[in-house]
């Protein structure tokens, strides 16, 4: 008397998500249903690639691998081996979905050598990758901005209002399919207060014909300066001055 034990069976279902397509970086969930004696080894084929799954003791499976790099992914079942070592090679449909790769976002900004200046205009560009529509975040000193757009360009226009050092940064960028978390470094715009000019004389009281009048120009700021100056409607311009007052 002997027994004959029917051949082990293993089917493959991908679980969430369950898209076609996944991002870079996310977990394939996968279901293995099986017939037969525990325990299983399962042999899959991963894009030309075999894994041996062992010591299954349940007959339905669940495990997942993380996806990271983009590709087609195709897997399936190449064969099953049961508790009582019977081997089955499985004739299973292909698992197919893609791994697609997380969008970007690089900022920019057209950031004169010295900064800005106090209610100067700065432009700030975020160039994306991804499939549209995109969704950024733009952070400030702690204050995010969504900025929302359907191509590939964003271009933000800001008057500097106040004067300082100000950090930004992209803290997140989706698009219609993944997210990717701090896509770019640090930006630190740096704005400075305007200049100032005071002119007075130094020799005090009434001048006569031929006298020298002497005046001086306190100044704030960074040298070098350039001051001009209007004396009863004749322009006069001085540059390069480096130490203020300026006499």
């Amino acid at each position: 008397i002997f027994t004959v034990n029917a051949l082990p069976t293993a089917s493959l279902q991908k679980l969430i998500p369950s898209a076609n397509i996944i991002c870079v970086g996310d977990l394939a969930n996968y279901c293995l249903n099986l017939t037969g004696t525990s325990p299983w080894a399962v042999t899959l084929d991963s894009n030309g690639v075999p894994r041996v799954i062992s010591g299954v003791n349940a007959p339905v499976f669940d495990f997942s691998r993380l996806m990271g790099q983009p590709s087609l992914v195709n897997i399936f079942v190449t064969e099953v081996i049961d508790g009582n070592g019977c081997v089955n090679v499985v004739d299973q449909p292909v698992v197919q979905f893609r791994v697609k790769e997380l969008p970007t976002a690089a900022l920019s900004l057209d950031q004169p050598v010295v900064g800005y200046c106090l209610f100067d205009t700065a432009r700030f560009s975020i160039n994306l990758t991804g499939l549209s529509p995109w969704a950024v975040t733009l952070d400030s000193s702690g204050v995010g901005t969504v900025l929302n757009s359907a191509g590939s360009l964003i271009q933000v226009n800001k008057v500097w209002t106040s004067t300082g050092t100000f950090p930004f940064r992209l803290t997140q960028v989706v698009d219609s399919l993944c997210t990717r978390l701090n896509p770019d470094t640090i930006r630190t715009v740096i704005v400075n207060p305007l200049p100032t000019a005071v002119l007075s004389r130094v020799n005090t009281g009434n001048l006569c014909e031929r006298d020298t009048g002497i005046f001086q120009v306190a100044l704030t700021g960074t040298a070098p300066w350039t001051v001009r100056i209007d004396s009863m409607g004749v322009p006069l311009t001085f540059s390069g001055i480096t130490a203020t007052p300026f006499v």
